[in-house]
């Protein structure tokens, strides 16, 4: 009887295996309210950050920051920046100012070019209408490593506290070289290095008061 009710069982598996494929995951529908619509097209698209007003911003990987309105297609070139775009770098986070229509800041993290190779910056601009003025940049952060190419982190927001809060990758491998790759990397333990930590500093780049860590 035991062997009856494995050999029927075994059919069954075997039956379901060859006779049937997995079902097609069906899109999820649109909550009431809402609709889909297509906003065009990104290449390599890194993040999306909603603007005061109606604008849209969406940053690509290659350093282009576009901004669109919802209901159109179209998307206007804001900013391109010269990056590096190896592995995972490149142009990686956005937000704005929580005072954005005062001073029309608004906050960039990108995988930068430089002599000595690409490392990782934070840097604040203006940006009047759709345009974002290229000369306006003010480095808040700089040379941070990128040494893997990978693990870059790049989110920024603004915290209710009023400070920018900035997402580090330990750049995949550890840029002091004293440990490894992967999970070898101790580079987030390592409280001299900026790479694999959450960041607090102010709008104008300096350490946030408070912070529990600060060299």
């Amino acid at each position: 009887m035991r062997w009856g009710r494995v050999l029927v069982v075994g059919a069954m598996l075997v039956g379901a295996v060859a006779t049937g494929a997995p079902p097609v995951a069906e899109a999820a529908s649109v909550p009431a309210g809402f609709t889909d619509v297509a906003v065009g097209s990104a290449s390599a698209p890194t993040a999306v950050e909603w603007m005061p007003g109606d604008r849209i911003v969406v940053l690509e990987k290659a350093g282009r920051v576009r901004v669109g309105r919802p209901g159109s297609t179209t998307f206007t070139t804001a900013l391109q920046l010269n990056v590096c775009t190896a592995s995972e770098q490149g142009l990686l986070g956005f937000t704005h100012d929580p005072g954005y229509w005062s001073n029309q800041a608004v906050y960039l993290y990108y995988t930068a070019p430089t002599a000595s190779g690409c490392v990782n910056r934070v840097s604040r601009f203006r940006m009047g209408g759709d345009t974002i003025d290229l000369a306006s940049e003010v480095v808040l952060l700089d040379n941070i490593s990128a040494r893997g190419g990978n693990h870059n982190g790049g989110d920024l927001e603004i915290g209710s506290d009023g400070y920018l809060y900035v997402a580090v990758g330990d750049a995949g491998r550890d840029p002091r070289g004293d440990s490894g790759s992967a999970g070898a990397n101790d580079a987030a333990q390592d409280l001299s290095l900026l790479n694999g930590k959450i960041l607090r500093i102010t709008t104008d780049g300096f350490p946030a008061p408070g912070n529990p860590f600060t060299g």
